[in-house]
């Protein structure tokens, strides 16, 4: 990978990685022309509003949301285990499961007995802010999650995230709206209670929200544009 880095970067006027988790291989080669430039998140799709009444006022809790492929690399079984965890202790969770993936199969029959909504790949971006808004948690378990946008996207429904310490998402919940975790169960399940039952998660998750747009991320990547494009009037 190291070589394939150094390769690359050599090629091009900057190389754009989204946080510093996603930078630092690319720092490890001593990549000179590294810049980082957060995603943003369309907040007219991805907001508050798109509740779904019926799934917001359903007498399960905590509702929870784990929207991902279904492969190894994005660890999803985390999300099941929380959800059997949660079970044993006498609550009423649900978990809406949006994405697919190879892993599908084998998580459906091992977690048949659990309530767990399958949903499926969803194409439409204002079907799947309406489960993001309407869950009291998203859960983020990735370990190698260079950015995680539904993440953000969860955040600007105003709906907190709890995710993997190992991933870039720490970078962003440390702002606030969700936590990050280590790989116990048990404080997963710790997390999921204790965000889920304070008010103010939401809010904070709303205004954490706000530093990512895709204004700002177009902005940034057109003034590399306009510096590099006079780099080379300048040489020339």
């Amino acid at each position: 990978v190291a070589k394939h880095n150094r390769n690359t970067f050599g090629k091009f006027d900057y190389v754009i990685a989204t946080t510093k988790f996603a930078a630092q291989e690319f720092k490890n080669v001593q990549a000179k022309n590294l810049v980082i430039v957060p995603l943003g998140v369309d907040s007219e799709i991805f907001n508050e509003n798109r509740a779904d009444l019926e799934l917001r006022t359903h007498t399960s809790f905590p509702k929870l949301v784990l929207c991902s492929r279904l492969s190894k690399e994005k660890n999803p079984e985390v999300a099941f285990k929380v959800l059997a965890e949660l079970v044993a202790q006498g609550l009423n969770p649900r978990l809406y499961v949006i994405g697919a993936g190879p892993l599908k199969n084998k998580l459906m029959k091992k977690y048949k007995n659990l309530p767990i909504d399958f949903v499926g790949y969803i194409k439409n971006r204002s079907e799947v802010a309406k489960y993001l808004a309407s869950a009291d948690v998203v859960l983020a378990p990735g370990p190698n999650e260079t950015f995680c946008l539904a993440a953000l996207e969860a955040l600007a429904c105003g709906t907190p995230v709890i995710a993997s310490e190992k991933s870039a998402l720490k970078e962003i919940l440390v702002n606030g709206g969700g936590a990050y975790v280590d790989d116990q169960i048990e404080n997963w399940v710790e997390s999921v209670c204790v965000i889920s039952t304070n008010p103010e998660n939401r809010k904070r998750a709303l205004e954490n929200s706000r530093n990512y747009s895709w204004h700002k991320t177009a902005n940034q990547l057109l003034e590399l544009y306009q510096v590099s494009q006079l780099e080379k009037e300048l040489v020339a």
